[in-house]
């Protein structure tokens, strides 16, 4: 068994270009601003997810170069941990997106072998749920404020006594905070682990689902876990 080591001092990232709310700049400047500049943060860093990923997945372990950046990746959302030195070394990265179903799904975790066994693996699994958690929490409570603009809007053709009471309820609902609607209630968190890798994933909670199935010849297995939402979590998407 490999003993654990310190932990470096590291920072974690969330990267995601979708949807921009960068302003769509006139095509000749653009042009000009993409031949004098250097190439647009995210975009750096999302670069430096993909070094990590070809370095573990395709120099270490010999999955194929040109599988490993697919259709997912442009609106996916990257976690990038960074150690927290002057050169800002990427260490590990992973993916997140919501599938057609809309369920969140983790993909693509990848430590350096330098940096393995300094509990950064943890990091990392560690930022991408709370990420989760914050968004989930988020969407949650958009849909109870959509809930109650449906119910307003159904009250007022019953006439002015009736809107005036479901206006009420609205602002006793409020007042209650949206933490009210996400208590007690998780989010299912997907992802497909290789089988090696599969005590990694169960300490967070994951378990087994499905049969193996192969993945460029290699055996993997889907893991699942669910996570408490949480109103009060906040995360910052650099």
């Amino acid at each position: 068994m490999t003993s654990r080591r310190p932990t470096p001092p590291y920072e974690t990232i969330v990267i995601s270009d979708f949807p921009t709310e960068e302003p769509v700049r006139p095509l000749i400047r653009a042009s000009l601003v993409s031949a004098l500049t250097p190439p647009p943060p995210q975009k750096f860093l999302r670069e430096q997810c993909y070094r990590v990923r070809r370095e573990v997945f395709c120099d270490e372990q010999g999955f194929s170069v040109d599988l490993e950046i697919d259709t997912i990746d442009p609106t996916a959302t990257h976690v990038l941990l960074r150690l927290a030195t002057a050169e800002r070394t990427a260490a590990g990265t992973l993916r997140i997106y919501r599938s057609a179903s809309d369920e969140y799904t983790i993909g693509r975790v990848a430590l350096l072998k330098t940096f393995r066994a300094h509990g950064l693996g943890r990091a990392l699994m560690r930022a991408a749920h709370a990420w989760i958690v914050a968004d989930a929490s988020a969407r949650v409570e958009r849909g109870v404020a959509g809930d109650l603009h449906l119910h307003l809007q159904a009250s007022a053709s019953g006439g002015a006594q009736e809107l005036k009471g479901a206006q009420a309820e609205a602002a006793r609902v409020m007042a209650a905070g949206a933490e009210e609607a996400v208590s007690g209630a998780t989010v299912s968190v997907k992802l497909g682990s290789q089988v090696p890798r599969m005590g990694f994933y169960a300490r967070f909670g994951y378990a087994p689902e499905g049969e193996l199935y192969l993945d460029e010849g290699a055996p993997h297995m889907y893991m699942r876990t669910h996570l408490p939402l949480d109103t009060q979590s906040t995360i910052t998407a650099e």
